[in-house]
């Protein structure tokens, strides 16, 4: 979701003891805006709701001023991912994304 086109800006958040830690994970991104992705690891903070709802402003600054564009239909493109969940959503949801895919 980070590097999604559609993601204006994106805070990750970690708590700093979950196996995955923010900084291993952000090496794993490559080249990102710093601009419009932000880190925070909430034991690093002295008060992490503070810390977010900054982050959270300094992003909104950064894409309050961003234009949707339009595009056609045709050119748009869907990821899917069958058994991701259980063993039945290859059984039900593929069948539904088919018929939307393709009226």
């Amino acid at each position: 979701m980070v590097r999604h086109p559609n993601a204006g800006a994106v805070l990750v958040i970690g708590l700093g003891c979950e196996n995955n830690q923010v900084a291993a994970f952000r090496e794993t991104l490559g080249d990102i805006d710093p601009e419009r992705v932000h880190f925070m690891n909430c034991q690093q903070q002295d008060d992490e709701i503070e810390a977010g709802i900054e982050h959270l402003h300094q992003l909104y600054n950064v894409m309050r001023n961003d234009k949707r564009e339009p595009g056609k239909l045709s050119e748009l493109k869907f990821g899917l991912e069958c058994g991701g969940s259980d063993g039945l959503s290859g059984i039900t949801a593929n069948r539904c994304w088919g018929v939307s895919l393709t009226t």
